[in-house]
């Protein structure tokens, strides 16, 4: 983590930069695209550091997609993929739970992404799609709840209901149950000035319900990182992340070791710097090592840098 203020890359600095950097982990939404599709000069930037012999992994907070949507996707854009060069939360919680050894049935709150890593990973699962809440409180209070429940998964969900409320913090209360979060973002970014609510507000939800705070496996807790540094063997030290937000991306990187880009295209902006993050009950006080205005100027740099040479 840098000491004083983020350093612009520039042409006279990202040789420097590139020497020290082997692989390089971007964040998605906020960083490479937006709703309305790749940023300019996104995907010309990141052939660059392909074509550099740079190793390249997409890493995303979203856990409503799963790794393979996300590959196709990538690739689709122009982007340089394959499907192992996608970490995303759905993953890392089947991860994470082969980790422990779970044996149970878990409760989803959650979207295509948490149904295909963990039907992959052979778990046994309930809980996503609709579940409208009906009746009155005389009949909430005699929900069914699935004795055989002891771990709940809460990711990013567009059907989140009353009723998925009270069964997810149902099952969370139970002695014994698993209660992991997808991550606690509190916002998606839009690019439209629409505020759409993040997966940390249906964490927030069932956390005050269920009266307990969860394993949280997306960024800045180090159970992403560790999966990509198990699987491929990465040094943090040599590996730049790169995003858009410096409570999540830009933390991830005093979290793990690595080096951190801040990019101006999504959530966080200079005046945001520095940041005041809690990760795992510490306090950390947040400043990006580097920053540039869009990913565009990653590669402008570079090619400048190479015409210099």
């Amino acid at each position: 983590m840098s000491s004083t203020c983020p350093q612009l890359i520039t042409a006279s600095n990202v040789s420097s930069l590139l020497a020290s950097t082997d692989n390089l982990v971007f964040d998605l939404d906020g960083t490479l695209w937006d709703c309305n599709g790749a940023f300019p000069g996104a995907v010309d930037t990141l052939l660059v550091l392909h074509g550099l012999g740079k190793r390249i992994y997409y890493c995303t907070n979203n856990s409503s997609k799963s790794r393979a949507y996300y590959s196709n996707k990538v690739r689709a854009m122009g982007f340089p993929c394959t499907e192992e060069n996608i970490v995303c939360t759905a993953f890392v919680v089947a991860e994470y739970l082969q980790q422990q050894r779970f044996h149970g049935k878990i409760y989803v709150v959650g979207e295509a992404g948490l149904q295909d890593e963990l039907t992959a990973a052979g778990f046994e699962f309930i809980g996503p799609g609709p579940d409208p809440i009906t009746g009155t409180q005389a009949d909430w209070v005699q929900s069914q709840l699935d004795p055989e429940v002891n771990c709940v998964v809460v990711g990013l969900d567009t059907h989140f209901s009353y009723a998925k409320l009270i069964k997810a913090t149902n099952y969370a209360r139970r002695e014994g149950t698993l209660f992991i979060a997808t991550n606690q973002d509190t916002e998606l970014p839009t690019g439209t000035g629409i505020f759409l609510p993040g997966t940390g507000t249906l964490v927030g939800a069932v956390s005050i319900g269920a009266r307990r705070t969860p394993i949280v496996v997306g960024k800045p807790n180090p159970a992403m990182f560790e999966v990509i540094q198990r699987k491929y063997g990465l040094r943090p030290e040599r590996t730049l992340m790169v995003g858009d937000r410096l409570d999540t991306d830009i933390a991830f990187g005093p979290v793990t070791g690595m080096k951190s880009l801040l990019v101006l295209t999504g959530i966080s902006s200079l005046r945001d710097v520095p940041c005041k993050v809690t990760v795992g009950g510490k306090e950390l006080i947040v400043v990006p090592d580097f920053y540039l205005h869009s990913i565009k100027d990653l590669g402008d740099a570079i090619v400048a840098s190479q015409a210099e040479h």
